[in-house]
């Protein structure tokens, strides 16, 4: 399995950030669709189970739209969209409709789900990513050289 192949494209890049690659990564740690990668390109990504968003969460647990992440003012943002059921960030709740500023290897949570946020630049001596459950080392070991060289620049 390829690494790209798990990468799901989200746009096109934040404004004023320039070049051709994503300047940050969402990885889906826990829920079903555990794995995957998804580039924040996008000036905005709503979250949410309902079909028009962004990246689709199936399960009831999760609001129609319950959470977005979007670029603005030099880095990238997380809000809670008054979803039932909350969100997290490195286990402190969000106050519903409240920004709050995402940092490289902040873990979302969002019910079931737990996702990984990654920017470009980030300390690539401080990347752990003993969380990630995968199904092979093979991919695993992939998935961990594509971030790196992600976090790197390469």
């Amino acid at each position: 399995m390829d690494f790209d192949d798990q990468t799901i494209p989200a746009g096109r890049l934040p404004p004023g950030k320039g070049g051709g690659d994503p300047a940050a990564k969402l990885v889906v740690l826990q829920g079903d669709i555990r794995g995957q990668i998804l580039d924040l390109a996008d000036s905005e990504l709503q979250i949410g189970r309902q079909e028009d968003n962004g990246l689709v969460l199936a399960s009831e647990k999760i609001s129609r739209h319950h959470a977005r992440v979007y670029w603005d003012s030099g880095g990238f943002w997380i809000e809670d969209l008054g979803s039932f059921n909350g969100s997290a960030v490195n286990g402190r709740a969000l106050k519903s409709r409240q920004p709050h500023r995402l940092r490289h290897q902040d873990t979302l949570q969002l019910c079931d789900y737990q996702l990984l946020f990654l920017e470009r630049g980030g300390a690539v001596g401080k990347l752990d990513l003993s969380t990630i459950y995968v199904d092979s080392a093979k991919v695993r070991q992939e998935a961990e050289e594509a971030l790196r060289n992600f976090l790197e620049g390469g």
